[in-house]
């Protein structure tokens, strides 16, 4: 079920890292804080004995509130490093 899980997550990880033009665009909206949003809840209820997963929430936090401020794409990128956390590639 782990491997399952981790497999989970490196699927959505790599979603949000395709295409560096596109996720510029659109990390620069709220959009795309709702997708990487989105993705890490999920990921953290999948992954809820992880090892990283206090830092993967305190990430997920600051994207929360980088994104709440209109930082969009710093808000994203720790989404992505609470993504990252999770899978295990930090």
């Amino acid at each position: 079920m782990r491997k399952i899980n981790l497999i989970a997550v490196a699927v959505l990880s790599s979603g949000l890292m395709a295409g560096a033009a596109h996720a510029e665009t659109f990390a620069s909206n709220m959009g795309g804080c709702n997708h990487a949003a989105s993705a890490v809840r999920d990921a953290i209820a999948a992954n809820a004995q992880s090892a990283n997963l206090a830092d993967a929430q305190k990430e997920q936090g600051l994207g929360r509130d980088f994104c709440g401020n209109q930082f969009y794409e710093r808000g994203v990128q720790h989404y992505q490093k609470a993504l990252s956390l999770l899978s295990g590639k930090s």
